[in-house]
């Protein structure tokens, strides 16, 4: 399948995705967001896929939403609808059920700091930056932005953050915990994460994701009840009976995701 503003590359069982609006920054537009929508949901459906890498074009990883578009509508309700279809998109790539990793290789700004914020890993480059700087336009972050950037961070960090629209330097990022790495080459980075993940279970990745991210957001209780049906799917799956089976020969499983 072809696409206008997105470029997927497949390499045994990596998705590569890269936002692809080197010229806007890889701000997302109606086109984008539908786009990559859709090309997660087909790799949903791909029974040998792995990991999702997700990455920018040019010199930024995305400057957040488009501001033309913005522009172009005509009453408050067109923005909202429009900034609901990002959100929409933010929450399908939080639920993603594999590993989903961000590679940030430039400015990750509203939007794309929101959809950096609902990936499972972030690797960034020394020149990427980070910032939710909607306040700066009379708006607030409408993806995610204000609840999981305090989960992040804390509500103090946070709140510096939205309410002054500052953006901040990768190494204060890591610092602050919003991100995993900085390294010189994050798709390399990224393919190395991704292809250690390939050598685990697919069912207990799942899980796993599943278990923390339904405790987010649902709370402790739910998350504990949550844990245990995630437990009990892993462990009656083919791939446990592999892995304690390998453990005991001393040998590396041979995972198959069933």
């Amino acid at each position: 399948m072809s696409y206008e503003t997105i470029k997927l590359e497949c390499n045994r069982g990596v998705a590569i995705i890269t936002l692809n609006r080197p010229e806007k920054l890889n701000s997302l537009n109606y086109t984008l967001s539908r786009e990559l929508r859709d090309c997660m949901e087909s790799l949903e459906k791909d029974n040998q896929l792995r990991v999702v890498v997700i990455t920018g074009a040019g010199r930024a990883f995305s400057a957040g939403a488009d501001i033309e578009q913005l522009r172009s509508f005509a009453t408050p309700d067109e923005i909202v609808t429009f900034c609901r279809s990002i959100a929409r998109l933010v929450s399908y790539i939080e639920d993603f059920p594999r590993p989903v990793i961000a590679a940030v290789n430039g400015p990750a700004l509203g939007g794309g700091c929101e959809i950096c914020l609902a990936c499972d890993f972030r690797v960034a480059a020394e020149a990427a930056t980070f910032g939710l700087p909607e306040i700066k336009l009379g708006l607030t972050p409408g993806a995610g932005g204000t609840q999981r950037l305090v989960r992040f961070v804390g509500p103090a960090r946070a709140k510096e953050l939205l309410l002054t629209g500052r953006t901040i330097s990768a190494a204060e990022a890591m610092s602050w915990g919003l991100i995993d790495k900085v390294v010189a080459n994050v798709l390399d980075e990224a393919f190395r994460l991704a292809q250690s993940l390939m050598n685990l279970s697919p069912v207990a990745l799942r899980a796993a994701k599943q278990a923390v991210n339904h405790g987010l957001k649902f709370g402790l209780a739910a998350g504990l009840s949550g844990e245990e049906l995630c437990f009990a799917r892993a462990a009656g799956s083919e791939d446990a009976i592999e892995g304690v089976k390998a453990f005991l020969e001393k040998r590396l499983p041979q995972f198959r995701g069933c």
